[in-house]
Parts: structure tokens; C-alpha cells; sequence
């Protein structure tokens, strides 16, 4: 052979083992998967705002409206699509208050969010129903894990289709929140009526 070919052979063999190597590279390392966001837990406004206000609306808007004419709740006007929707209403409920009742600490809102009734003189800010909360946090959950019990009460009526069980829970159910309100929510009102 002459030369030239051998030149040609070994750079042919050079180009062909070249590209033979080129997928036992070393690549790049796989990069690590970021990790997940960490969930963050709603905050007691977005539970409030976006969970217990809406479905104890739907709970006391069929309770009321089956009433008689005593204020009973009369099980003949609630129909099995109503009692669905208490079931329903209920349970979400029943949710957001067992996430209140085991936190170890409940954030009232995210920075820079005005909570309802802040901007009144009878009402609180974030800020201090946060520090009403941090200074009874056990009594905070306390008023949550009430709030989980006549939601199952509820439930429980509407399992059974028993009005009167309807209307004892719809009842608690408003004491229930005032109580919360009252202590958490609007404290000062308390102290000037007193």
C-alpha cells in the first residue's frame, strides 16, 4: 500500500471510531428533578372566604327555606336533591374546619391581603386576628373542631332525612360561628357592649 492510502485508511478508521465514541462521551450529568413547591395550607380567610361561607350559605339557605310556619324545618319540603346538597356542603365544611383543628399554627392571611370587615371601626385587621389567634391557638382549634362537629351533624341528618336533627344543626351551626367570630374575629365588639 502506499502511503497515501494508508493515511486515508487510518484517518477513515480515526473518523469511524471518532463517531463511534461520540455516544460514550461522557454526557452531561442528569440534572436533579427540582423539587416539588411546597404546598402551602390555605389560609384561614381563603377557607373561610372560599369554603365555610359558601356552604353554610347553601345549609342555612335549605334549612330556611323548609321551614314552617313554627320555624321548623318540615322534612316534606326538602326535596333528595336539597338533602344532597346538604351532604355535600357539609362535608366540604367538615374538611376546612378538621385542616383548622390540627394545625399547629393557621396563618389568617397571606401579606397584604384586607380580611372582611377590616376597614370598619367595629372590625379587625389581619394582624389582629392573627395575634388574637396566637394567644389562644388551643381555644382556635377548639372553636374549629366545634365547627367539624355540627358539620357532621348535618351529614348525619341528611343520611337519615331527619328535619328535626336539620334544624338543631342549622341552629348550632350559627352559635357555633359566632362564638368563633366573637372571640377571633371581633373582640372589640364584646368589650364595648360590656
Amino acid at each position: 500500500m502506499t502511503s497515501k492510502r494508508i493515511w486515508i485508511l487510518v484517518a477513515g478508521i480515526l473518523v469511524v471510531s471518532g463517531c463511534g465514541k461520540s455516544a460514550d462521551r461522557a454526557q452531561p450529568a442528569a440534572q436533579p428533578r427540582p423539587a416539588p413547591a411546597a404546598q402551602v395550607a390555605p389560609t384561614i380567610n381563603e377557607l373561610m372566604t372560599k369554603v365555610v361561607v359558601p356552604q353554610s350559605a347553601v345549609l342555612w339557605g335549605v334549612s330556611n327555606a323548609a321551614q314552617d310556619n313554627d320555624g321548623n324545618v318540615d322534612a316534606s319540603k326538602v326535596t333528595n336533591a336539597s338533602w344532597l346538597l346538604i351532604t355535600d356542603a357539609a362535608m366540604q365544611m367538615k374538611e376546612a374546619s378538621e385542616a383548622l383543628g390540627t394545625r399547629e399554627k393557621s396563618v389568617v392571611a397571606a401579606s397584604g391581603v384586607v380580611i372582611q370587615d377590616a376597614n370598619t371601626a367595629s372590625g379587625s385587621s389581619a394582624a389582629q386576628v392573627q395575634g388574637f389567634i396566637d394567644a389562644a391557638p388551643a381555644a382556635f382549634r377548639d372553636r374549629a373542631g366545634a365547627l367539624a362537629v355540627v358539620s357532621d351533624q348535618m351529614v348525619q341528618a341528611a343520611a337519615t332525612h331527619n328535619a328535626g336533627q336539620l334544624g338543631a344543626a342549622a341552629a348550632k351551626l350559627d352559635e357555633v360561628c359566632e362564638q368563633c367570630h366573637v372571640q377571633f374575629w371581633y373582640p372589640q365588639q364584646m368589650r364595648r357592649q360590656q
